[in-house]
């Protein structure tokens, strides 16, 4: 019998006793939802509308804050339907608001499914509910699982620490949570209704303590007949999760899980396989490069290849006046010149493009020589509305900024301005900003057609980038300021998905302006962080309570860079902080460029700044060419060998989080590469300070020091399944002449036939697999590779043994046999990898060993097999 237990002394009631008083307990302050089956036990207090969950395996008990957290709600009455159902009738005070409230307890996974209700309440301010968990016995000891920007696992005590969120933050993913003390165990709130809702902070009391914690604002919707704002208009719905063992890991694996429930889970692999030229493989290990200036010049990019960059997202801005009608330069002031230049080193050329910020033009869309312009007299019939009839239209000027709606975006985009620049410059990737950095919005106009509630925005934004996405044209790589988790499906990149420290200390004034229309300071100035008007190289080189929230989640379904007005060049002496960061998150660069940052006709040339070391800094590749090809080197190459990947795991090794681990696999940890960063302290003036450190990882002893860091992989042995043996497990030998199991048909020589193995490491990035031939005679012997397995596995006759292979074959190498033994590759040969041209993101691929077998033996042929062996390569 499900356990019911008011806060004080009750006669127990058994059978319709106990019916009657599920349909009325409004006598009791505290109603419990529990089942036997449940692993977690609920409680609701009608007096204050606070939340206590048990974890029955142990007792451990979350609860809400007591004071504080946000709005505060009265319990009018509250029914227990039954054991796992509650309903309440309460109050919103802040907005006089009548409310219902459900509780629905699922037995078999312990989930906490908690209801707001009230179509026609009327809540302008949103209402704030409900509260954080916080661990019962721990004061505010435990963590706050915040995933702004990346993310964030700061102490519950840092009731300060949200002024050191990125000022474009609110919320980039639909849950927030907390874990106790130890990070051993933790809750997360997944927001179902995530269109009309605002992930926030909020401080409250917890055991006599202020704590922070995050909690849902409800915002109103128009979504309801009469388009009234500021209802609430629908049910609005957050589920909670109690996971006993993982930590912020765990909670970014389930968010994960609900994630590919609302079909936001595809990968990069997935949108490499739909494209048929898959330029998303040359994302892998591309830095995002931002060319200004001279850096458009066609020498720049002959200077990168030979530089020993091979993969790269060139881009130009399409949108802003900054070519003087020279796109992207005098050699190639219009056309697919330039792009033609960039694609022959195999780089992707790529625009950017804002689609809703309105531009000066005529009553059309028309091409002036650089962009497609937004018709300006269209403003007022474009723009959002508000409920009172006003369209959105500030100006700056002549021209009225981000005030599209995104319908009429999308509508342009799909008719107009992408397949004019498709036409015009053959572009490879498409850059979109502010279309998913920015909260929905609702939008009013009914007089011109795009009416929309936020989740109808969504639906629109979603469909201006499948524009590129999916173009019938051309398949674009695309990319996003930020990113949603709404936009993953249909977007390669994001730019400004990790910020440099706490990014909240830094004012837009600090990174520079538009000032020049070829070289905005912006874009191309470095900046010194010591002599802005507080000296903020703290806060840049801070990693704080980061965490990657967002790659444990989307890691190996978008690319994530640093933001294009704080790139890894952008601030003295936080390059190499901003390369450890994207090192520890499997990431890929940012990068601002000019060539020599001539300035010919140019206002301004870009800055130069030495520091105290003596060293000049600057966005110059003939200045800084030996510091870009580390970033290339490192960051680059890292990103290139996990790219595809799942993030599986992310470790603060030491307490002051300055050694950092993460670890990435394809197939759950079974096989993966893995990152230990030592970030130490570093100060600008000093240098680096800080021990190094040395532990296990997997096995593997390393040693890292400050301001360094050690990769490494691990790899099941062996590496290959055999498979298609002449041992009667497959197809029967031709002769009768089966070998040993495991093994291929029997040869005149060996009666056990040839066997065919693996050992090594069967990563594309780190190959170290070797094939390994033995009961071979001596003779020749040739390796190769097969696409398929002939006969499903069981392997066709050929000679005097079985081919096991089919699909495209593929000679790795012939080698000749001494001692009966043989291998591929030796010295001097390509890997296995590269000699089979095994793709980046790994594939499935076949093995088998043709030898020269003369005697008079079996068939008339001169010639036998071994087994197959069947490798899944990893990237």
């Amino acid at each position: 019998m499900p356990s019911l237990l008011p806060t004080r002394p009750v006669r127990r009631l058994v059978g319709p006793a106990l019916a009657l008083a599920l349909v009325s307990s409004l006598h009791a302050s505290i109603l419990v939802l529990d089942d036997p089956a449940s692993p977690v036990r609920a409680e609701f207090d009608t007096a204050t509308g606070r939340l206590t969950v048990v974890q029955k395996s142990d007792g451990f008990t979350w609860k809400n804050t007591s004071t504080g957290g946000g709005d505060a709600i009265t319990v009018g009455s509250a029914t227990q339907v039954d054991a796992t159902n509650v309903t309440a009738a309460i109050t919103h005070p802040a907005s006089g608001a009548s409310l219902t409230l459900a509780l629905a307890l699922d037995p078999a996974s312990g989930d906490l499914r908690v209801t707001l209700g009230g179509a026609s309440a009327l809540v302008p301010n949103g209402v704030q509910y409900p509260y954080a968990f916080h661990g019962v016995g721990q004061g505010n000891t435990g963590l706050a699982v915040l995933p702004f920007d990346s993310g964030f696992v700061l102490p519950e005590a840092q009731t300060t620490y949200v002024t050191k969120f990125s000022p474009l933050s609110n919320r980039r993913m639909e849950w927030f949570g907390g874990v106790d003390a130890s990070n051993a165990r933790g809750w997360i709130g997944i927001l179902e209704s995530y269109a009309d809702v605002e992930l926030k902070t909020s401080t409250g009391t917890h055991e006599g303590a202020s704590v922070i914690g995050g909690m849902p604002r409800w915002v109103g919707s128009n979504a309801n007949p009469s388009h009234t704002t500021n209802l609430l208009s629908y049910d609005r719905v957050v589920r909670f999760q109690f996971v006993p063992s993982g930590g912020y890991v765990a909670l970014a694996k389930r968010f994960r899980a609900w994630a590919a429930t609302q079909g936001w889970l595809k990968t990069l692999a997935q949108k490499n396989a739909e494209d048929p030229d898959h330029k998303t493989d040359k994302l892998m290990g591309a830095p995002v490069i931002y060319l200004w200036g001279d850096g458009r010049d066609e020498a720049l990019v002959d200077e990168l290849y030979a530089a020993g960059l091979r993969n790269a997202v060139l881009q130009v801005s399409v949108n802003h006046v900054d070519q003087n009608a020279n796109f992207p330069n005098t050699a190639h002031a219009d056309g697919p010149g330039w792009m033609d230049a960039v694609r022959a080193k195999g780089f992707l050329p790529g625009f950017y493009d804002i689609y809703q910020g309105l531009r000066i033009g005529g009553s059309t869309p028309a091409y002036d020589g650089t962009r497609y312009l937004w018709p300006t007299s269209q403003a007022a019939a474009w723009a959002y509305y508000d409920s009172a009839g006003n369209p959105d239209v500030s100006t700056q000027g002549t021209i009225s900024m981000y005030s599209i709606a995104a319908q009429k975006q999308m509508e342009f985009a799909v008719a107009t301005r992408l397949p004019a620049h498709l036409a015009q410059f053959g572009v490879d990737a498409y850059f979109f900003d502010t279309t998913a950095a920015g909260p929905p919005r609702e939008d009013y106009d009914t007089a011109n057609g795009h009416f929309a509630t936020r989740a109808m925005d969504i639906v629109n934004r979603i469909g201006l980038i499948d524009a590129a996405y999916s173009n019938p044209l051309k398949r674009l790589v695309v990319g996003t300021e930020q990113g949603r988790s709404w936009t993953v499906p249909v977007v390669h990149w994001g730019e400004g998905k990790f910020w440099l420290g706490e990014t909240g200390n830094l004012t837009n004034a600090d990174a520079g302006t538009w000032n020049n229309v070829t070289y905005p300071a912006i874009m191309v100035n470095v900046v010194d962080p010591t002599t802005l008007s507080t000296n903020k190289l703290g806060p840049l080189l801070s990693h704080g309570w980061q965490a990657p929230l967002w790659d444990l989640v989307f890691h190996d379904c978008m690319v994530n860079t640093a933001h294009w007005h704080q790139p890894h060049d952008k601030f003295l002496y936080a390059w190499d902080h901003a390369d450890r960061w994207a090192l520890l998150r499997g990431q890929s660069a940012l990068l601002n460029m000019t060539r020599t940052g001539a300035q010919g006709s140019a206002t301004v040339a870009p800055n130069t700044i030495t520091d105290t070391h003596g060293v000049a800094w600057s966005t110059r590749w003939t200045t800084m060419q030996s510091r870009f090809v580390q970033t290339f080197d490192t960051v680059c190459a890292w990103h290139r060998r996990v790219g595809y990947l799942e993030m599986i795991g992310h470790e603060w090794l030491t307490s002051d989080r300055t050694v950092q681990a993460s670890e990435f696999s394809s197939d759950g940890g079974v096989t993966g590469h893995g990152i230990v960063v030592n970030f130490g302290s570093y100060d600008g003036a000093f240098g680096h300070t800080g021990p190094t450190w040395n532990g296990t990882r997997r096995g593997q002893s390393l040693s890292v020091p400050v301001a360094s860091y050690r990769t490494y992989a691990w790899a099941p042995m062996p590496p290959g399944t055999a498979f298609c043996s002449g041992d009667g497990s497959g197809a029967a030998c031709p002769c009768g002449n089966a070998g040993a199991s495991g093994n291929g048909c029997a040869s005149s020589v060996f009666a056990s036939g040839a066997n065919l193995s693996a050992t090594g490491v069967q990563s594309v990035a780190e190959d170290s697999l070797a094939l390994l031939g033995a009961n071979v005679p001596n003779s020749t012997a040739l390796y190769f590779q097969g696409t398929g397995e002939a006969a499903g596995g069981l392997g066709t006759l050929l000679g005097d043994g079985l081919l096991c292979l089919d699909g495209a074959l593929l000679r790795l190498g012939t080698k000749t046999i001494a001692g009966n033994v043989s291998r591929y590759p030796e010295a001097g040969d390509a890997s296995v990898s590269v000699r089979g041209q095994v793709p980046s993101a790994g594939a499935t691929r076949t093995y088998q060993l043709w030898y020269r077998n003369a005697a008079s033996f079996c068939t008339s042929a001169t010639y036998n097999l071994s087994n197959g062996l069947r490798v899944t390569w990893v990237p």
